[in-house]
């Protein structure tokens, strides 16, 4: 495994992570990875995949009734 491969401090919520803990139907998982998902949004601004996480997210959200 190369030093790339391995994750250090938090990971990033991709959306599929997301969008999976939906699926799963469990919602204190679906709460526990949305405030993940949000704190990484704080932390990580300027990421290339900000935009995947943030829509995954506003997905969530809206499923749930609490869209802006």
């Amino acid at each position: 495994m190369s030093q790339s491969d391995s994750v250090q401090g938090t990971v990033m919520p991709y959306g599929v992570a997301i969008r999976e803990a939906v699926a799963s139907g469990d919602n204190a998982r679906i709460q526990q990875v949305s405030q993940q998902a949000r704190q990484w949004l704080q932390d990580n601004p300027g990421h290339a995949s900000f935009g995947e996480v943030q829509a995954a997210l506003r997905e969530v959200e809206e499923s749930q009734g609490r869209g802006s």
